[in-house]
């Protein structure tokens, strides 16, 4: 069996395993309280299989949630190492704030 590397394409069964407790903690973060927006921030070093987890999480739970997927490395703040709340507030706000269209 050949594991992928450095691919970003979807997983099949026999390439992605040992996960189970990872997949099962991160569902019942995401679907515990269905009154609310689940928000998941997931971190880590480069390599460790963050997006192929979140993929296949995604996969899992695609019928009841819309699953956005954000590479902040390309901000100015994570590529200038000052990335913090503010800064992360900004990357989403600011540039949203500029389509809203306001009546003179």
């Amino acid at each position: 069996m050949e594991i992928p590397w450095a691919n970003d394409s979807e997983l099949n069964e026999n390439e992605f395993y040992n996960r189970t407790e990872d997949i099962n903690l991160i569902t019942s973060l995401i679907t515990s309280n269905p009154n609310s927006t689940p928000t998941l921030l997931l971190t880590g070093i480069r390599g460790v299989g963050k997006t192929a987890l979140m993929k296949n999480i995604k996969n899992i739970l695609k019928k009841d949630y819309l699953t956005i997927y954000i590479d902040i490395s390309k901000s100015d703040a994570y590529q200038e190492k000052q990335l913090n709340r503010f800064s992360f507030r900004n990357y989403f706000m600011i540039p949203s704030l500029n389509h809203v269209k306001t009546e003179d």
